[in-house]
């Protein structure tokens, strides 16, 4: 009997989330991952709650969000698989709340992934206070190589 090989993708939102997937079929077919785990991490403070509410829309995420997200990731995935001519390993999906380094440290330690994959962000300064920089946080001591997909067209991720 094999060894499961895991790698956890961190799918952040609807304009990541097949840049990420993509990069994770790489990553996961480099690593020889025999199951990813799609995990993306509810976000409470939805832009400016209390502006977005006053107009009527939600103050959060909802998990059905966040099932159509993790879906559409998982397209992306297969796709690009398929495209390379490779099996498709199991594919896993997991929506969790509350702080992101902390879900997703507790995701990688959980599966015992061998990586992790997440999206790039440009640093700018409002971004900062809506986005904390969960790759400088989890690189501290996550224990395993962290892939960072660029947002933008370039080489494939290096382990960071």
């Amino acid at each position: 009997m094999s060894e499961t090989k895991r790698l956890v993708v961190a799918v952040e939102d609807f304009s990541t989330a097949s840049i990420v997937a993509v990069e994770a079929a790489h990553v996961g077919d480099t690593l020889g991952a025999t199951e990813i785990t799609l995990l993306h991490v509810l976000n409470p403070y939805l832009i400016s709650g209390a502006a977005m509410a006053a107009r009527g829309f939600p103050v959060a995420e909802t998990e059905e969000a966040a099932t159509v997200l993790l879906e559409l990731a998982e397209q992306a995935l297969r796709a690009e698989y398929t495209g390379m001519g490779k099996a498709v390993p199991v594919i896993k999906r997991r929506v969790c709340e509350g702080k992101v380094w902390h879900a997703v440290e507790q995701a990688v330690r959980e599966t015992g992934a061998l990586g992790l994959v997440m999206g790039a962000r440009r640093p700018h300064a409002f971004g900062q206070l809506l986005h904390p920089d969960v790759h400088s946080h989890l690189a501290k001591d996550l224990g395993c190589p962290i892939y960072v997909a660029s947002l933008q067209a370039g080489p494939e991720p290096k382990p960071v």
